[in-house]
């Protein structure tokens, strides 16, 4: 799958390592990359900036990645989000699908390549108020 353009994206996670592995990988796939250790870190980077999409552990200290993604969807930010977990739970995966998570993916089983066709998808879907401006150019 190709990109339309150079993604920006935001790695959440406190496992340092993992982070900087994600980290380089996505750099060399040509996408924009932040990264955060933690939730607070991340909330400010997401209000801060535009973000298409967000991979974030579900286990993180204080607010976790899930509290953090309903607060960011609370607040109206437009951003995709991917779970990327080693200790999530069938509740935690039917509580990412309530909040709008995009997809799931297990650390034990990860696979870049398909996690990186995953982020595409994510990023290149339209938000309400895109999809709004592009009709609004439509003459009636």
């Amino acid at each position: 799958m190709e990109m339309e353009r150079a993604y920006k994206m935001l790695i959440v996670d406190d496992d340092a390592a993992f982070r900087e592995m994600l980290y380089r990988f996505f750099q060399e796939q040509g996408f924009i990359v932040e990264t955060a250790a933690d939730t607070e870190t991340a909330l400010e980077k997401l209000r801060d900036g535009e973000f298409d999409v967000a991979l974030t552990e579900v286990q993180l200290p204080s607010l976790g990645g899930l509290a953090m993604i309903k607060q960011v969807k609370k607040e109206g930010i437009d951003t995709s989000f991917i779970i990327i977990t080693g200790q999530g739970s069938r509740t935690d995966a039917i509580h990412a699908i309530k909040v709008g998570v995009d997809d799931w993916f297990d650390k034990s089983a990860l696979d870049l390549d398909i996690l990186k066709e995953s982020v595409i998808r994510a990023a290149q879907i339209l938000s309400l108020d895109e999809i709004q401006q592009i009709l609004s150019g439509i003459p009636d």
